[in-house]
């Protein structure tokens, strides 16, 4: 069996996470993913509170959140790659029912980018690699609930391992660690696992899942900073989701994906249910 074509069957629906195997000198792939969430509440430790409503209409608001996201791999050897990713987020709070009105912070622009070397160790039934990145944050005001990220650079250390099950059957799992350069912000511990299940030549379903945990202890809704109930500082954090998610190959160089996801617990972000992402990649 080659194991390039194991990355790219398993890149063309795993975008979500980085593959353990490697994708070989000059070989890659070049992806761009659009994502949408809609919410009206946030978690206050475990328990949800609706945005205040505008009196005296009650007039309930929410908030948009979109993002354009820019990823690559490009392989440099037969073991080495390096990793680039670049988010463009639009993030607002609106009235359900005037859309036009605006409330509270918004955010247009670049969040977070990553750059990112990745080692594989293994590249057989079993793959395995170990990956370093650095994380920069852009300019945004990271302390409210529209903010695209924690607002502080990082180093990010994974771990990827992979299991071939059968030629149409694929296990993964990512174990990373998050240390953000801002004292005031918790560092981040997060694990993801993947089960892809390739269906035909054009077709794969896979299904994902993620728990992102905070190091740190909680500082929301401070009165001595003027947040209102829109805006909060992300401090111990949590979110466990699940999602499904099906591939099409349109060629052998282009594929597409759709993923959905439902959070099914949370501590201290926003209530964003369910998120949609769709993908378009092109492998060379």
């Amino acid at each position: 069996m080659s194991y390039k074509y194991i990355f790219l069957m398993f890149l063309s629906t795993s975008l979500c996470f980085a593959n353990p195997w490697a994708s070989g000198e000059d070989h890659g792939y070049y992806a761009l993913t659009y994502s949408v969430a809609e919410y009206d509440r946030i978690y206050l430790t475990d328990k949800q509170f609706h945005l205040a409503p505008i009196s005296p209409n009650k007039v309930a608001r929410e908030v948009s959140n979109e993002s354009l996201q820019f990823d690559t791999e490009i392989g440099i050897n037969t073991s080495d790659s390096i990793i680039v990713k670049t988010q463009f987020s639009n993030i607002g709070g609106y009235d359900s029912v005037f859309p036009q009105n605006v409330f509270g912070p918004s955010y247009s622009g670049i969040g977070d980018s990553y750059i990112g070397f990745k080692r594989n160790y293994r590249n057989r039934k079993i793959g395995m690699s170990m990956e370093l990145g650095y994380i920069i944050a852009d300019n945004y005001k990271a302390d409210a609930i529209t903010s695209p990220g924690f607002g502080s650079d990082a180093i990010a250390l994974t771990w990827h391992w992979g299991l071939i099950l059968t030629p149409k059957d694929y296990l993964s799992t990512s174990i990373q660690y998050r240390y953000l350069f801002d004292d005031a912000i918790s560092d981040q511990f997060s694990i993801n696992f993947d089960y892809t299940k390739v269906l035909n030549n054009s077709w794969s379903l896979r299904f994902f899942g993620s728990f992102i945990n905070s190091m740190g202890g909680v500082n929301l809704f401070d009165p001595a900073s003027g947040w209102t109930n829109f805006s909060f500082h992300r401090k111990d954090e949590m979110r466990l989701q699940f999602g499904i998610g099906t591939s099409y190959n349109i060629n052998d160089i282009w594929s597409m994906s759709v993923n959905v996801a439902h959070l099914f617990d949370a501590r201290n972000t926003d209530g964003s249910d369910s998120s949609l992402s769709v993908s378009l990649v092109r492998r060379f």
